[in-house]
């Protein structure tokens, strides 16, 4: 269990959990009977052999109470990756009026020809289409396309996307090679 800090720097999260520190109520039976249900089916699933490792995090919104399984394992970001690119067009473009109806030929990216996505979009980008940067967008969310992903991520300065992880509270990933 943490200890929860009354912050000023999140004015629309639930008032209820403005406090200073745990107090009992937060610890209750149900939750911590939830914590052991959920480490036994792990615990059986590694048994089985249909999963290596896995995390939960828990928190109860009405009164604060949390607990974690594993939480400060690493994991690959994966497709959580797409939204920082997301915010970062949408950000840009309360600057640069009409950029996300701004059109661009999409092309293929030769770097990822022998990257294969564990779930294929259901949609894809046509090679030699023109589309808006709404489009991509779309592409980028809805179908979690990593194409789209590329070819946004080609055409956005790298300054604007590290603001984005710092201004979000996140490290900028360094990819190793």
């Amino acid at each position: 269990m943490g200890v929860l800090k009354k912050s000023s720097n999140f004015p629309f999260t639930n008032p209820a959990l403005n406090y200073t520190e745990l107090e009992a109520s937060i610890t209750s039976n149900k939750t911590l009977n939830i914590s052991k249900q959920i480490n036994k089916y792990i615990k059986d699933k590694k048994a089985d052999g249909d999963i290596t490792h896995l995390s939960v995090y828990y928190r109860n919104l009405n009164n604060g109470g949390w607990f974690g399984l594993n939480e400060q394992e690493y994991f690959s970001p994966a497709s959580l990756m797409k939204l920082p690119i997301l915010i970062s067009y949408v950000k840009k473009s309360e600057s640069e009026k009409g950029l996300l109806e701004r059109k661009i030929v999409y092309k293929k990216n030769p770097n990822l020809s022998d990257y294969k996505q564990n779930i294929p979009p259901e949609d894809q980008l046509i090679e030699g289409k023109e589309y808006s940067y709404r489009d991509i967008l779309e592409y980028l969310i809805i179908y979690s396309d990593n194409n789209a992903s590329a070819i946004l991520e080609a055409n956005l300065p790298m300054a604007d996307l590290q603001k984005t992880f710092t201004d979000i509270g996140l490290l900028f990933p360094v990819i190793n090679s």
